[in-house]
């Protein structure tokens, strides 16, 4: 709650400065137009997160506090505010986007020094990190989730070894993707990262004959993957019958779960609120077998449908809205937005059928994706 506290007093202090007379009249203008694009999302976005907390506070008599926490993280919306006005008093986003990396990489060692002591020396370090969900095991591992705001972190930093070729940015780049194959042991999330990486790869002009060469040999390897059935493979990971499917089932077991709790409860159009396993009558629904329960942190988009409704199509439809719509003005107008805005978009719709984006350890994302795809798409209207 702390943190979505600050987001709204930061927000607060950007309104402050922006009508301040100290502000330049230029400025203001500029700043005005990014709330009034944000606005279109915000207004009718709280609105809704406003009466699905009523909604569930009718139907499962949450207190004030246990409300108040399952409202946090669909709060953090509010910092889009504070970083348009960064963007649009720095004139891009970027330098704030490479300080976010820089720390974003710093948390990661972190993780993986804490991860690898106490996996293969059981030394305690870091161990509120390591131990954040502590039956979460895989392989005869502990694993750790990624740190937030990853995905817009791996984007960044490819985007900048893109443009200047420097080792320093491939090595960090390299962790994070090596990160999601053996901390965490996600395979959905690391195919993800590498579509993402793909695609930004083949974006990026090729002005060079060592960026042509790139594309080539990345085109030659894609090709004799799907010759050599690879593709095929990576695809049957995920298959229910497959040795690797139980996650997958459990997922199917999951969605069909909820699927029934919806019709069963006729709330299809707002859904079945924010379910917490803190409440006793939330906690039935969430509740699987006496040892298990389900998780809508699993479920991916489908999750926030299930706690939405048809609401749920305003939440994620206007923030995709916004993002092709970023996309389509940056595509003919900006090389270095292009390359940023599809990857980071790619990464937000693939990333999303899986991952909750509104969980508390990916809500602080959505923020950055609709301060970014705003600005980019003003900016671009602007200059061209």
């Amino acid at each position: 709650m702390i943190i979505a506290v600050i987001g709204i007093i930061t927000a607060f202090l950007s309104v402050l400065a922006v009508y301040s007379r100290f502000c330049p009249t230029k400025l203001r203008k500029k700043v005005l137009l990014e709330f009034k694009k944000l606005n279109f999302y915000i207004v009718p976005y709280l609105l809704i997160v406003l009466y699905e907390g009523l909604h569930t506070k009718f139907m499962y008599g949450y207190n004030n506090i246990t409300l108040m926490y399952a409202l946090t993280p669909y709060l953090y919306v509010i910092f889009s505010y504070s970083l348009s006005y960064i963007f649009t008093v720095d004139g891009n986003y970027l330098p704030f986007l490479k300080k976010i990396s820089t720390l974003g990489i710093v948390m990661t060692a972190i993780r993986i020094m804490g991860w690898f002591f106490y996996n293969y020396y059981r030394l305690p370090i870091f161990l509120g990190i390591v131990l954040q969900s502590p039956d979460w095991i895989r392989n005869g591992l502990q694993r750790i989730d990624v740190i937030p705001l990853y995905g817009i972190i791996v984007v960044t930093l490819l985007n900048n070894y893109l443009k200047s070729n420097k080792l320093r940015n491939l090595l960090m780049l390299l962790m994070l993707v090596g990160y999601p194959i053996f901390v965490t042991q996600v395979r959905y999330l690391t195919i993800v990262v590498l579509i993402t990486i793909i695609s930004m790869i083949y974006l990026k002009p090729s002005k060079s004959s060592k960026s042509v060469f790139v594309k080539i040999l990345l085109s030659i390897t894609l090709s004799f993957s799907i010759i050599f059935g690879l593709i095929q493979q990576i695809i049957a990971l995920f298959n229910p019958d497959s040795l690797y499917g139980l996650s997958t089932s459990a997922r199917i077991e999951a969605m069909n779960h909820f699927y029934n709790l919806i019709n069963i409860t006729g709330n299809q159009f707002d859904g079945l609120g924010y379910l917490l396993s803190w409440n006793g009558n939330a906690a039935q629904l969430l509740t699987k077998n006496i040892w298990q329960n389900y998780y809508l942190s699993d479920l991916g988009i489908f999750g926030g449908l299930v706690v939405f409704g048809l609401l749920g199509i305003i939440v994620y439809g206007l923030l995709y809205y916004l993002g092709i719509k970023s996309v389509i003005n940056n595509w003919n107008h900006d090389n270095v937005n292009r390359v940023m805005v599809v990857g980071m978009f790619i990464y937000m719709v693939l990333s999303c059928l899986s991952l909750n984006i509104f969980d508390m350890n990916r809500a602080m994302d959505v923020p950055f994706y609709l301060a970014i795809f705003c600005y980019t798409s003003l900016k671009s209207r602007l200059e061209h």
